[in-house]
């Protein structure tokens, strides 16, 4: 069998001979997928569950004015973890009252340990959470607890990221990865910062959640524009209406 890779499942030839159409959340790349299967796609924008209005979760978890800042989804190398660490950790040598919690799985144990190494040596114990997991009834009010999300991918293997969609849901700022891949993504609702884990990178995602630490009006600015993209783009609704359209 002919195997290809669309958007990380590995779908065999016979599937594509088999359907009339293959929706995916992005058009994977030329080259993933033979030619003659490629008008078989169906691109169709990724939608998650509303869960509540989230602004009275916020304030309750509010502590002193801590800016808290979270990472959710299997912690992987890829997600540019240690870098989001090292941030938090030039944020808080200047002054930021700032947190960092990380919300996933780590797969790779010895991963796991270099990040608990990486904190204790950056001094920032007390400001980072590890939570291997949260029940999924929990996780809608896991995200609205936090003030800014962060998404980032090195290297980006496409697809859209689920994660990404559900901190635009609840109305946060996201300091995420500048690839085309997520271009659907509103430019006025997210911090941008370039692809790669450079030390320049490092520098770009130290100075977007200092900004952000510091700035309340463009933290809240953000939210109301993330919210906004969400309702728009990717809530169950408007995905509902994008099938509903296939049958026309």
């Amino acid at each position: 069998d002919l195997a290809v890779a669309l958007n990380d499942v590995c779908l065999n030839a016979w599937i594509f001979e088999a359907s009339e159409g293959v929706v995916s959340h992005l058009m994977p790349p030329a080259n993933s997928v033979p030619q003659q299967y490629l008008e078989r796609i169906k691109v169709l924008p990724m939608g998650v569950p509303d869960p509540f209005a989230v602004s009275s979760v916020r304030r309750r978890y509010r502590r002193n004015g801590v800016l808290v800042v979270g990472t959710f989804g299997n912690v992987v190398r890829t997600k540019l973890v240690a870098e989001v660490l090292e941030a938090v950790a030039r944020v808080a040598r200047l002054g930021g009252n700032i947190s960092f919690r990380i919300v996933g799985p780590t797969p790779d144990q010895g991963y796991l340990a270099e990040l608990k190494s990486l904190v204790s040596n950056l001094g920032i114990r007390d400001r980072v959470s590890f939570v291997s997991r949260v029940p999924d009834a929990e996780i809608s009010e896991e995200l609205a607890s936090w003030d800014v999300g962060v998404t980032l991918r090195d290297p980006i293997r496409g697809g859209m990221s689920a994660a990404l969609v559900r901190q635009l849901d609840v109305g946060m700022p996201v300091i995420m990865t500048d690839t085309a891949d997520w271009d659907s993504i509103p430019q006025d609702a997210v911090e941008r910062v370039p692809e790669g884990s450079t030390p320049e990178v490092q520098d770009e995602v130290a100075a977007r959640l200092y900004r952000l630490c510091v700035d309340e009006a463009r933290r809240s600015n953000l939210a109301s524009n993330a919210r906004r993209a969400y309702l728009e783009n990717f809530s169950i609704e408007t995905m509902a209406s994008h099938y509903l359209e296939l049958n026309t």
